[in-house]
């Protein structure tokens, strides 16, 4: 007959098996997150392309001052673990106190999505002064933007997991996976 197991040796074999139904596949979770940043990169494009449209276009005054005009000043840049991955935040020195010169500083596991305008007048067209109301083009795009998030990124992740832009492939993918895992 087997000895009983005090609450302290079933507490910790209860660890044990949630420990092991925890343990991730590094590449899957590395290409997912690519996934991520290149699904941001998709819905950012659709950003940029939506407010240059509204952005003011003034041939004229831009020659008047010597810059291009605002909508032609639009950028873009994704990083996922401190690194650059998409885009070209071009117009912008990086900011050279930050650790290698980066312009954006992410956590160990975080996405972020830029979209701006390098114009030295976008962000009081944007906001507006004390003088001028706001005329804003950039916010507008983005909360337009916003609810299609999904439709984003979850073909970008589908593509890099497994090859897939089928979101349901994706998860019965996923789900096959962790099925397949010899239980221990």
């Amino acid at each position: 007959m087997p000895a009983r197991m005090t609450p302290a040796q079933k507490a910790a074999s209860a660890q044990r098996r949630n420990a092991a139904k925890v343990v991730m596949n590094r590449n899957a979770v590395t290409e997912a997150e690519l996934g991520i940043a290149d699904g941001l990169y998709e819905m950012a494009v659709s950003i940029l392309a939506e407010a240059s449209n509204l952005a003011p276009r003034d041939p004229e005054k831009a020659a008047e001052r010597g810059v291009p005009m605002m909508a032609d000043t639009g950028t873009i840049g994704v990083w996922w673990h401190g690194l650059q991955v998409h885009g070209a935040m071009a117009g912008r020195p990086r900011d050279t106190k930050a650790k290698g010169g980066q312009m954006v500083k992410t956590g160990k596991d975080e996405v972020v999505m830029v979209v701006g305008f390098t114009s030295p007048l976008a962000h009081l067209q944007e906001l507006g002064t004390i003088k001028m109301n706001a005329h804003p083009f950039l916010i507008p795009a983005l909360n337009r933007q916003i609810p299609s998030t999904a439709e984003h990124v979850v073909p970008a992740m589908g593509k890099r997991v497994r090859g897939s832009s089928d979101e349901e492939k994706f998860w019965a993918a996923l789900d096959a996976e962790q099925k397949a895992r010899p239980k221990p």
